[in-house]
């Protein structure tokens, strides 16, 4: 409906201005109804345009974004997106630029970390109108799409987005993910590099119908019953096997029909039935001579490779791409990485790096600045990176202070000295309740660091002489 299109919310960071004097309304007028009417024709081809980009006038090239963006879903972009393609003054290259930049917002916050839809909502609502009314220009939304918020000033994805990522993919691997046809026809519309034949098709990879669709096959299935895959994945164990059976490289988009004549053959049955001359990716599978689980990584990597060059983003090392891929069981964890899935103490994470007092007071500033929320978790830890502390330290530290706030445990390990600091200043800049939340979350953290057997006598003077203070 029409209404959709000028959906205008008041936006989150704005609800302190709640308490300022209202202005008078000024009375609608017959004129101002008249401007909505004609604002509202204008707008409406192009409304319809974006919904059905294939019968539209538009070029080539926003008519593929147009429908790259179809198949992801609109989220809360359909006015914005009608308000861009609707701009004559906006040269084609822009508009393709925001498309393009729209599309990189939902894949990498919406559908790889699974982010709420209301994320930001409010304010590309408000982008939208202003955009529309000339307030803002549209490079000022370009720039705002491009904000990526758990990727630090480098590009890359930060330890703790990767484990929330991780968390969305711990049943069935990628097979459970709700993106994973969208994923695995770019990739094939990727290998197949401009030039070569196309063998898959929208039309089919995307049907609603269950029957008629290109399904999504296990390369190593699901019901291994044939020797070949006995000798080569016996010797791992079943949590293991289902890790290798969902993670991202052992998919291939595939034929229903096909796929269940092939389900549980062995891989060389597989290639002469039917990989040697199927879909692009499958021609990719097809040229390895075995398919075990080291060929099951080999072939998630490069897929993570495209898709950090696709989406424009860095993955810090090799060994967070096995870990995204659900497959570090495979190789053994380098020691100067900190992955945040063990509970370590600060004195094994920071063995290159001191932690000084001077850190230690300028996180705590920053942590106070994220609890308030006068700046985001990520910026914080990049300017902890730009006062020469680690990353892995950035992030414990920060996350030690909110966890004090909350009276929550906190597991990762901090220096004897920030504790104290910590508890001492909270109860100076944020009074006694506080102080008290903060000394019970060393409380549960000293419990926490005695079962896992490390050492918590600093720790216990510490929450000792808190507890004497007459608060």
């Amino acid at each position: 409906s029409n209404d959709e299109l000028f959906e205008i919310e008041n936006d989150d960071e704005n609800e302190n201005q709640n308490n300022l004097p209202k202005k008078p309304k000024e009375k609608l007028t017959i004129g101002d109804i008249g401007d909505y009417i004609d604002s509202m024709k204008s707008l409406i081809p192009y409304w319809y345009d974006m919904n059905f980009p294939n019968t539209s006038g538009f070029s080539k090239e926003i008519k593929l974004w147009l429908d790259r963006i179809n198949r992801l879903g609109f989220v809360y972009f359909k006015p914005l997106i009608t308000v861009v393609l609707s701009k004559k003054d906006v040269p084609e290259d822009k508009k393709i630029e925001v498309l393009r930049a729209i599309e990189r917002f939902i894949f990498m916050h919406f559908r790889l970390s699974g982010y709420f839809s209301t994320y930001r909502n409010s304010f590309f609502f408000n982008l939208a109108h202003s955009l529309y009314i000339g307030e803002k220009d549209i490079d000022y939304a370009i720039s705002e799409l491009n904000k990526i918020d758990y990727m630090n000033k480098n590009g890359e994805i930060s330890i703790d987005a990767l484990n929330h990522i991780l968390r969305l993919f711990k049943d069935k691997g990628y097979y459970s993910w709700a993106t994973i046809r969208y994923f695995l026809y770019e990739y094939e519309t990727h290998l197949m590099n401009g030039e070569a034949n196309q063998k898959i098709y929208p039309e089919d990879i995307f049907k609603k119908d269950e029957k008629d669709k290109v399904s999504i096959e296990h390369v190593y299935p699901q019901t291994p019953t044939d020797e070949y895959w006995k000798e080569r994945f016996d010797s791992f164990s079943d949590e293991e096997k289902k890790h290798l059976n969902g993670s991202l490289g052992n998919l291939l988009p595939l034929s229903l029909s096909i796929n269940i004549k092939l389900q549980n053959d062995s891989f060389e049955k597989k290639k002469e039935a039917r990989y040697y001359k199927g879909s692009h990716s499958e021609i990719e599978v097809n040229h390895y001579q075995e398919w075990t689980a080291e060929s099951i990584l080999d072939h998630g990597k490069k897929m993570l490779n495209f898709m950090a060059e696709r989406w424009n983003f860095k993955f810090k090392n090799e060994y967070d791409k096995t870990r995204l891929l659900g497959l570090e069981f495979m190789v053994e964890k380098p020691e100067d990485i900190y992955d945040g899935s063990t509970d370590i103490d600060e004195d094994i994470i920071t063995t290159k790096r001191r932690i000084t007092e001077e850190m230690v007071t300028k996180v705590y500033e920053l942590s106070k600045l994220v609890f308030e929320n006068k700046l985001d978790f990520q910026s914080a830890i990049d300017e902890m990176v730009d006062y020469k502390m680690n990353e892995s330290s950035a992030l414990m530290y920060i996350d030690c202070f909110l966890k004090m706030m909350k009276g929550q445990v906190y597991k990762r390990g901090t220096s004897t000295y920030a504790v104290k600091f910590y508890i001492d200043n909270i109860r100076k800049d944020y009074g006694n309740e506080y102080a008290i939340k903060a000394i019970d979350s060393l409380r549960q953290h000293i419990e926490y660091q005695k079962e896992k057997g490390y050492s918590t006598a600093g720790l216990e003077e510490v929450l000792e002489e808190e507890k004497q203070i007459d608060i």
